[in-house]
């Protein structure tokens, strides 16, 4: 209050000088401000129409041509000649267009593989990692146990309603914690529930799809909080706690784990998706991504993902630190942890490997990068699955750019961008990320999400 009132003073002052000196001023400074204000309310108007036009081509269908997408058509509506009613009826007319698309078309707009063109590509280790492959053979190794108890089994996420196994095309594997509940909440209200009951709005989900939350146990969880993870189990069915300790250095446990409970539980699956909380996942263009893989690759045993490209150096201080047990001063080839798809024919080949060798974090490493090199099971990069290390945008994930997307911190950063899929619109300016946008743009809440 303090500051608004000194500002309000100082231009008074500034307005009250102004007037007694105006005379005194050059005409050409008056005709100069006058044409700098002129330009300036110019460029702000073009400005404006620009983002609203293209505000409007992911409701046509017609999207400009994109590093890594094929082009498309513009077709450009002027917003600022319709009316409220008239701009509202295009964009259901347009939304309801979409919805009738071919799978091909969803494909349109995928991010390939800037080298190939393609979708996937096959990925070797640098000369450093191949000249030291004994150091990954059996005989070089020793037992590991992974075998743990399970507080929650979770049997009944890949049986249906006889007690048979249904084996399910494509189950999505979901790291999470005890406290996180209410993030696990929006993931079921998003894009995985809509998923496994075929309401994803504008393309059909004809393929079996089940999810399943890994937990391990805190040792800082309180009693309530054990009741209401057992009660949730109750409840929604899809959560697996296994019975050792949940921090970030038992994480390449806690991922062989939950390997060795798919190989148990869910034999027959076809494709295992592990993603993080944090991680949107466009589950129609996953499943034609998919699809597309199985009929241009012979193998069938692969470990699928956006590869970290470049020779990554051990760490043996900080957060990543990695003990001596693990020798060489790199790491093999690896996919981002946020988002990776392991077929099923590659899981029990990942499992015998994760017994024959030591845990070494971080988990991306080793389940993506030390396991499949151990087992001799191809790796793919796809550039199409999640960015990091820069910013992020909605419409990368509207206009099916990109399988995932990484960075919905918070439960409404699943709501919000699960109501822009929904409505099939987006900005092109707008940041996937919820904290660098919610000062200007407000917050979606779980009570009308589903509106």
């Amino acid at each position: 209050m303090y500051r608004k009132c000194v500002a309000i003073v100082t231009s008074s002052r500034i307005a009250l000088m102004s007037s007694r000196n105006l005379c005194a001023i050059n005409s050409h400074r008056i005709l100069k401000i006058v044409l700098l204000a002129m330009v300036a309310i110019a460029a702000y108007v073009t400005w404006t129409r620009y983002k609203n036009e293209m505000g409007c081509l992911v409701l046509s269908g017609k999207i400009p041509a994109t590093k890594g997408g094929n082009s498309r058509s513009k077709q450009i509506h002027e917003p600022s000649t319709l009316s409220p009613a008239k701009r509202k009826e295009l964009i259901s007319r347009q939304s309801e267009r979409s919805r009738v698309d071919s799978d091909q078309s969803i494909l349109q707009n995928i991010t390939v593989d800037f080298l190939t063109g393609r979708l996937v590509r096959e990925v070797g280790d640098d000369p450093y990692i191949q000249e030291r492959d004994d150091y990954f053979l059996p005989q070089n190794m020793t037992d590991t146990e992974i075998d743990h108890q399970f507080v929650l089994d979770g049997r009944s996420v890949c049986q249906d309603i006889n007690n048979s196994n249904s084996s399910p095309y494509l189950l999505i594997l979901i790291p999470s914690i005890v406290r996180d509940e209410s993030q696990r909440n929006a993931i079921r209200r998003t894009w995985v529930g809509a998923a496994e009951q075929n309401r994803w709005i504008k393309e059909p989900i004809t393929k079996v799809i089940r999810h399943v939350f890994f937990l391990g146990q805190w040792t800082k969880s309180s009693e309530w909080e054990m009741e209401s993870v057992s009660n949730e189990s109750k409840k929604f069915g899809d959560i697996v706690q296994a019975d050792l300790v949940d921090t970030y250095g038992n994480l390449s446990r806690k991922m062989a784990t939950a390997l060795q409970w798919v190989a148990n539980y869910c034999p027959g699956v076809e494709y295992v998706l592990k993603c993080d909380q944090d991680t949107y996942v466009n589950v129609p263009l996953m499943l034609r991504f998919l699809s597309e893989v199985e009929t241009t690759r012979k193998e069938k045993a692969f470990v699928l993902g956006r590869i970290h490209f470049g020779q990554s150096e051990v760490a043996r201080k900080g957060r990543w630190s990695v003990s001596e047990d693990y020798r060489l001063r790199y790491f093999p080839l690896y996919a981002y942890g946020h988002t990776y798809v392991v077929s099923g024919k590659a899981i029990p080949s990942l499992v015998a490997a994760a017994r024959r060798f030591h845990f070494v974090g971080p988990e991306d490493v080793y389940v993506t990068g030390i396991l499949p090199k151990v087992a001799g099971v191809t790796r793919l990069h796809a550039q199409c699955f999640a960015v990091c290390c820069r910013d992020i945008f909605d419409c990368e994930v509207v206009w099916n750019h990109y399988v995932s997307m990484t960075s919905a911190n918070r439960p409404w950063d699943h709501y919000r961008l699960w109501k822009s899929v929904q409505r099939g619109e987006c900005h092109p300016f707008t940041l996937f990320n919820y904290h660098l946008r919610k000062k200007k743009f407000g917050v979606y809440s779980p009570h009308n999400i589903m509106n």
